[in-house]
This record gives structure tokens, C-alpha cells and sequence, in this order.
């Protein structure tokens, strides 16, 4: 016989009882969802804690870069450059220092006089290196 025709003949008569049953059901459910502790790692997921993934992922969050946010921002056509750095300055004063400790509009000023001259001087890529000799290195 379908057991929720059984259970519907036995109900029938007894609502309360499925009332009562029924409240004590979600009663118990409320109770476990507030005693649940919410964890924000994604290695949890991971089918095999042991797996090459796992370690990999462990290394991906120990990462200099794992924690760190990138706006980009570009401007419309026919906007200027002053005006972006305009709006990128008013954008990073407006984010919260105790969110955002470290904010930088652009790669450092050092970098910036350092990478284009390195570039110029770089070959392209013609395959692997003569034995002995080290890849360019920015200065």
C-alpha cells in the first residue's frame, strides 16, 4: 500500500496531533539552522582534503595576491585623462581605510620609470635560452 495514503487515513482523524508534529518539525529545523556555523572556506568542498588540488589550493591562499581587490576603471569616450584621475582619486577616498588599508591608483611611480625601458631592452621570445645564460630581469 502507498505510504502516504496510509499516512493520510491515519492523519485524518488526528489532525492535532499532525499539527503538533508538523510545529515540532519546524521547530527543530529553526533551532538547527541557528546553531549552524557558517565557514568561508572553499577547501571544504574539495573531494580529497589530500589530493594535489587541495595543496594547490592551500598554496593559491597563501599567495601574496590571494587578498587583494582590483577596481578597474576606464573612461568613456571623449573623457580625458584628467578627469579619469579625477574620478579614480575620489573613488579611492571613498573607500573605507579600515576595509581597504593600502589603496594604490596605478603601479608605483619606481615601476613606472623602470618598466618601459626594460621592455624596449627585453628581446622577444625566441625560444629557450643559450646554457648559461639568465633570463632578463626587470631593474
Amino acid at each position: 500500500m502507498n505510504l502516504f495514503a496510509v499516512a493520510y487515513r491515519y492523519f485524518a482523524s488526528r489532525r492535532t496531533l499532525l499539527f503538533a508534529a508538523t510545529l515540532a518539525v519546524l521547530g527543530l529545523s529553526a533551532a538547527l539552522c541557528f546553531s549552524l556555523k557558517m565557514q568561508a572556506d572553499i577547501a571544504t568542498m574539495l573531494p580529497d582534503r589530500d589530493s594535489s588540488v587541495a595543496s594547490d589550493f592551500r598554496l593559491l591562499q597563501e599567495a601574496p595576491f590571494a587578498r587583494k581587490l582590483v577596481i578597474t576603471v576606464t573612461a568613456a569616450p571623449g573623457v580625458d585623462g584628467a578627469t579619469l584621475g579625477a574620478a579614480v582619486d575620489r573613488l579611492s577616498g571613498a573607500l573605507d581605510p579600515r576595509l581597504f588599508s593600502r589603496v594604490a591608483s596605478g603601479p608605483g611611480a619606481g615601476l613606472q620609470q623602470r618598466l618601459l625601458p626594460w621592455l624596449l631592452a627585453a628581446p622577444p621570445d625566441e625560444g629557450p635560452l643559450p646554457p648559461g645564460e639568465a633570463p632578463a630581469r626587470l631593474p
